[in-house]
């Protein structure tokens, strides 16, 4: 049977985990909670929408709190490159996709 999935958009994205590490190592951790907690965020957790929302009420605390004016400029201060995402118009379904979107998370 033949695959006919066909490679989507790529794009970058940053990981809010890994520059709130970077950012704030001070914390006993750098999951959502823990970094949410430190901006004084209160979210319902594990709910797709709250966490996302969480996340993008951290990405410009961390701007502010280095004094940049953008995400790739907190990236490059603190060390952190981009990943990249690929996507595919079969979605989950798509081994090959799967395998890129896990190769991404580990390059993390």
């Amino acid at each position: 049977m033949a695959n006919n999935c066909r490679t989507g958009p790529v794009f970058d994205y940053l990981c809010t985990y890994r520059l709130a590490a970077r950012v704030w190592p001070g914390l006993k951790n750098h999951q959502l909670p823990t970094v949410a907690a430190r901006i004084g965020h209160q979210f319902d957790h594990h709910h797709a929408q709250a966490d996302a929302e969480a996340a993008g009420f951290i990405l410009p605390a961390m701007m502010k709190e280095a004094h940049v004016t953008g995400p790739r400029a907190l990236a490059e201060m603190v060390g952190v490159r981009p990943a990249m995402f690929e996507t595919h118009s079969c979605g989950a379904a798509c081994r090959r996709g799967a395998a890129l979107v896990l190769k991404a998370f580990q390059r993390l």
